[in-house]
């Protein structure tokens, strides 16, 4: 019989909860919990959720010597879980009325760690934003630095819009990436509205000082940035137990290209434009067997893999030898690259700092149809990427970058664009205030 680790991890977690609850120990989870933390140069705890989210904006806080209880998530989920009053069957999102008791028993223990500040990555993780509700007060902040806001398509802002209205978390701040996403916020949250701040993605401060140092790098391969099926189709924030592929897996891969993938709930979804995208460029892999190529995934775990391979391999015959799974650095390898292709990553735009052409390849119906034109990503800044409808297309600017080894001016020009694109969207290196100044603010 195979033993779910996690699993089993998270009911000992409970049993020892319960028993600490019940007896009145509090010193017995004050100890475990104190395990965790990483001593600063003061003794203000700051709790991170989702710490897998956010491995750059911990690794910052950790730099500036704040202290931090680094909980994992499944300890963190299991608190939030203890702290519910339960029904026969526990459904989170739909049932999250408090039990007061279990919550005073974990906020006094909190209190004597001295806990004073709670981050969650995101506004819609709901077992992160119970947590800020349940344990923000007075004393302990709550801060949302929602991460996610490289997205603009019609659906995606609409779907947010509402989960904003719907949920109306009450945090002492909330951070977000870009203006578009600022007033969006703003708008939904009118008691709060004052709250709400801009603070562009913490690792593209790294960017302008790799891009200096890395400036002369021998050309290497074309770099392919991967996408999901979810991502093609707008990502809506609604997508369930599905996930990022949707009804997509390893064993149904050779239907793909006929569209069978038709059901309710992969309306969220563009099999069509993943499909699309990837054949593409796998198929200029095939055409041009001299030169290395590299395709990055968005989630890098060993099933998605299996799909990218598989789909490789149904469109190509096999797996070609000058293609590789890229898994460096992602400044490194847009830096080796003639140029970087995909669709709706923010490294087409972090490819323009690090001055690489960018080619979003995108189906005509995406462009053409007002429909799927509100599943993209990339609908106000359209103009900053040399776009690729088609593989005659695509050849050609494989030829014009590649084969010829020149930069065309309009190339040039669109990574200008792009970089001031990258200015209002992604991080604004102008911002005169800091991460750090704002948790000082916070737990001062």
């Amino acid at each position: 019989m195979i033993i779910n680790k996690k699993l089993l991890k998270a009911k000992l977690i409970k049993i020892f909860f319960l028993f600490s609850y019940y007896l009145g120990i509090k010193i017995l989870i004050k100890v475990f919990l104190k395990s965790y933390v990483d001593s600063g140069s003061n003794l203000k705890l700051i709790l991170y959720l989702s710490p897998e989210r956010s491995k750059y904006e911990i690794r910052y806080l950790r730099k500036k010597k704040f202290a931090l209880i680094n909980l994992p998530k499944l300890i963190t989920n299991e608190i939030v879980i203890f702290c519910i009053k339960k029904n026969t069957k526990l459904d989170i999102s739909k049932n999250s009325k408090k039990d007061p008791k279990k919550i005073n028993f974990f906020s006094k223990i909190f209190e004597d760690l001295n806990l004073r500040l709670i981050i969650s990555p995101a506004y819609h993780y709901t077992y992160d934003n119970l947590f800020g509700n349940f344990f923000s007060s007075k004393k302990v902040k709550y801060l949302i630095f929602h991460r996610e806001g490289y997205n603009f398509s019609k659906n995606h802002l609409e779907s947010l819009k509402k989960i904003i209205k719907k949920k109306q978390h009450n945090a002492d701040k909330i951070l977000v990436h870009n203006k578009i996403y600022k007033d969006l916020f703003k708008s939904s949250l009118h008691i709060y509205k004052n709250i709400i701040g801009i603070q562009g993605p913490l690792r593209m401060l790294q960017l302008v000082k790799f891009h200096e140092k890395n400036n002369t790098k021998k050309l290497m391969k074309i770099l392919f940035l991967s996408f999901t099926p979810a991502y093609a189709g707008g990502n809506p924030l609604k997508l369930g137990n599905l996930g990022q592929y949707g009804s997509l897996n390893v064993g149904n891969i050779k239907f793909l290209c006929k569209n069978k993938f038709l059901s309710k709930s992969d309306r969220y979804y563009d099999y069509e434009q993943f499909y699309f995208a990837h054949k593409i460029f796998f198929e200029c892999v095939l055409d041009n067997p001299k030169f290395n190529f590299e395709i990055r995934l968005k989630f890098n775990n060993e099933y998605n893999k299996k799909i990218i391979i598989n789909l490789c391999e149904e469109i190509c015959g096999y797996f070609p030898s000058n293609l590789k799974l890229d898994e460096n650095n992602l400044w490194k390898s847009i830096n080796e690259s003639y140029f970087v292709c995909g669709y709706g990553s923010t490294g087409m735009l972090e490819a323009a700092i690090l001055n690489k052409p960018a080619i979003q390849i995108v189906k005509k119906s995406f462009i053409n149809s007002i429909i799927q034109k509100n599943n993209l990503r990339i609908s106000n800044h359209l103009g900053c990427f040399k776009l690729a409808k088609s593989k005659k297309e695509f050849s050609l600017i494989f030829k014009k970058l590649v084969l010829s080894k020149k930069k065309p001016k309009e190339f040039l020009l669109l990574i200008k664009k792009a970089k001031l694109a990258f200015n209002n969207y992604i991080f604004n290196f102008n911002n005169n205030k800091k991460f750090e100044d704002f948790i000082v603010d916070l737990i001062k």
